[in-house]
């Protein structure tokens, strides 16, 4: 099973290519281990069968690279936001900004974004940030781009976090710092026109594209 370790609580399985299947974060609770995000195909879900105990699920978003797997993980509790859970159709939306202690502290909170709607991020021992794609822009068949509400939301949450090392999807080998994530969204929040609620994320592409 090729989990990567990051600490003594934190891991992760890395993402796939064919099928797409996110990363996915192990966090080793008291009782549970957390499942952040259970990932698409069935190379991802052997993996996730090699974890023992008990296992609750948190999904960043319902997107199928995430969470196409979670009908046939055998968990207690999933977690998620009210837009996933329209997917799903079982299991928890948790109230904003919810902690839980198990051994590590996980705080919960809302991601307005324009990739997803309703994005589910985390928080843990206020050290760790799991952001799933909310950082990504929106896709549209002819352009990329960010909702300037969104964004502004974003920069803000992201500004209150204690926690210092973000772990973006797709990008979990590749812990940046909360600071150049935030300076790298509000250089976008800056190219604003004051006379649209959109930013094209065209230019920035390369620095989004999973």
């Amino acid at each position: 099973m090729s989990i990567i370790t990051i600490t003594d609580y934190l891991s992760y399985i890395p993402e796939k290519k064919n099928p797409l299947s996110s990363d996915i974060g192990i966090i080793k609770g008291k009782e549970f281990t957390w499942l952040y995000d259970v990932g698409n195909g069935s190379e991802t879900l052997d993996e996730l069968s090699g974890i023992q105990g008990k296992i609750n699920v948190i999904l960043s978003h319902f997107h199928p690279d995430h969470a196409s797997n979670i009908h046939k993980v055998n968990f207690e509790n999933l977690y998620q936001g009210a837009n996933t859970k329209k997917y799903t159709k079982v299991g928890i939306v948790p109230e904003n900004h919810l902690i839980i202690e198990d051994g590590v502290k996980l705080h919960f909170f809302d991601i307005p974004a324009a990739h997803a709607k309703g994005c589910l991020g985390l928080e843990v021992n206020d050290e760790y940030v799991f952001v799933g794609d909310s950082t990504y822009p929106g896709y549209k068949p002819t352009h990329m781009y960010f909702n300037t509400g969104f964004l502004k939301e974003q920069i803000n949450i992201f500004e209150k976090l204690k926690g210092d090392k973000f772990i973006i999807s797709h990008q979990f080998g590749h812990i940046q710092s909360k600071e150049e994530v935030l300076s790298r969204l509000k250089h976008i929040y800056d190219k604003r026109d004051p006379k649209s609620p959109f930013i094209d994320a065209g230019s920035y592409a390369k620095l989004y594209k999973k």
